[in-house]
């Protein structure tokens, strides 16, 4: 994998809040159904909650005001001493979210959702320096003015060094069987509304977005697990292939994670910018990709891998599954053949 240096998209790609839902959690059965309102009062709660902290806005009280009154963010506790830790914001920093996961749970929901900062360098006119990345997971509940944060808890993210200490070695593959190549790119054009009848509903939407975002969760912390295998594996369907390296069922998605850095306070892929379309088998899509490795010693940290997926989607009685993902890296100059 090449290294990419271009800020720009990681800029202009992470602007976007994402969300996501976790295969298999906990207490379903008992939690109540969110509605795709709801997921989307929760992720613009989330959205402003990094504007408020970071601007200080109306003397800090923006941010308190989407708390509950006894809400806490890490050990501040109450609307006084949370306007009194947002008062004055943040200058010089910007803090760009995504990989929003959000379900349903007895009291309200929860979610968790990555966050990266970009730092201003007194003296310039260019964010040029990455800071640190790390998760944010918060429990939320419904009161008459709406959704509002009762508790959240700030996770920082260990080194990619500390990460990479549970990186599984890759079975070389044989020398005489040959790998299919990369499939091709996801058709993804305006199909005429009279040539096939779409099925997606809202909630599908919502759904295939909370997919997406829920991969890189998935493998960088196994979604707060120690190992990355079964989470990341459970997000394809039985057959489904990722296309680079060609990568075909469970157990080879499982074995495909677990050569990837991951540690349950990891966080590296950010994903954003997730596009959908309606398709005869489903449903394709498209999304930009940025790898960040935290900075180490002092320095700052930096982009790894930027580039975009190609997604197809299979919706199974389980829910919404990747049937097929490719990786297309971003390169400058000759592009090397797939």
């Amino acid at each position: 994998m090449s290294n990419w240096k271009t800020l720009a998209l990681l800029v202009c790609g992470a602007g976007i809040v994402t969300m996501s839902v976790v295969a298999g959690q906990q207490n379903r059965a008992a939690a109540p159904t969110l509605t795709v309102l709801d997921y989307i009062q929760i992720q613009q709660l989330v959205a402003e909650g990094q504007y408020a902290l970071l601007t200080g806005a109306d003397e800090g009280r923006l941010y308190a005001q989407l708390f509950t009154p006894d809400g806490t963010s890490d050990a501040v506790r109450g609307s006084g001493p949370l306007a009194t830790h947002a008062k004055g914001g943040r200058p010089g920093i910007r803090s760009l979210v995504t990989n929003v996961i959000i379900e349903a749970t007895p009291q309200g929901a929860s979610g968790r959702h990555y966050e990266f900062l970009i730092r201003f360098i007194k003296g310039q006119d260019e964010p040029v320096a990455l800071d640190t990345t790390g998760r944010y997971e918060d429990d939320f509940v419904r009161t008459p003015a709406g959704w509002r944060i009762k508790k959240r808890l700030f996770v920082p993210s260990v080194l990619t060094s500390e990460a990479s200490k549970a990186i599984v070695p890759e079975v070389p593959a044989d020398p005489a069987a040959r790998r299919p190549p990369v499939p091709a790119h996801v058709a993804f054009t305006r199909t005429p509304k009279d040539a096939f009848s779409s099925t997606l509903t809202p909630l599908d939407y919502i759904q295939i977005q909370q997919l997406v975002a829920s991969y890189g969760q998935a493998l960088d912390n196994g979604l707060n697990h120690d190992d990355n295998g079964d989470a990341y594996a459970s997000l394809f369907a039985p057959d489904a292939v990722f296309g680079r390296p060609y990568t075909q069922g469970s157990e080879a998605l499982k074995a495909l994670a677990r050569t990837q850095p991951h540690h349950r306070r990891f966080s590296r892929h950010f994903l954003t910018n997730i596009v959908i379309e309606p398709s005869p088998e489903g449903a394709v899509g498209r999304q930009y990709l940025v790898v960040i490795d935290q900075g180490e010693s002092g320095r700052p940290s930096s982009v790894l891998i930027g580039g975009h997926y190609e997604d197809v989607y299979t919706k199974l009685p389980e829910g919404w599954r990747f049937k097929q993902r490719t990786l297309f890296p971003a390169r400058t100059g000759p592009q090397p053949p797939v």
